[in-house]
């Protein structure tokens, strides 16, 4: 597998089964968009949207043992706000998909923690100060 579909599943993974998406199997999420759009859409288009995406954007599911392709409600639902951004005339860097939320997330993490260091590094030595101060009293 390459290493970017590869990291794109392992993104999916952690966003479906840790953020607590019921999964659907593909035949489910078929009959749920068929409801929803009033139009046909077969498992392999979806299986398309999995491995190839659409526009640059490929939709979020799982495979697990031998249960086959699965997705979520929420999952198609990213998909088709990306699309529909895309078609608006959006860039993709202006779409916030998953992964772009994962990186600002982890970015804010970063910075937070370099504050809470840098305040604790401040915090010490305002101590130090305080306790040279007491001694020479």
């Amino acid at each position: 597998m390459k290493p970017n579909l590869q990291a794109h599943f392992e993104g999916c993974a952690r966003r479906l089964m840790d953020g607590g998406e019921k999964l659907l199997p593909l035949g489910k999420a078929c009959q749920f968009l068929n409801a929803t759009r009033g139009e046909h859409v077969s498992t392999s288009t979806l299986c398309r949207w999995i491995l190839r995406g659409k526009s640059g954007v490929r939709l979020d599911a799982v495979r697990l043992n031998g249960n086959g392709w699965q997705t979520s409600r929420e999952a198609l639902s990213r998909f088709a706000a990306a699309l529909s951004a895309i078609a608006a005339g959006q860039a993709l860097e202006e779409v916030v998909t998953p992964s772009v939320m994962e990186k600002r997330a982890e970015q804010a993490k970063a910075e937070m923690n370099r504050k809470i260091a840098q305040w604790r590094l401040e915090r010490k030595a305002e101590r130090k100060a305080e306790r040279e101060a007491s001694r020479k009293c």
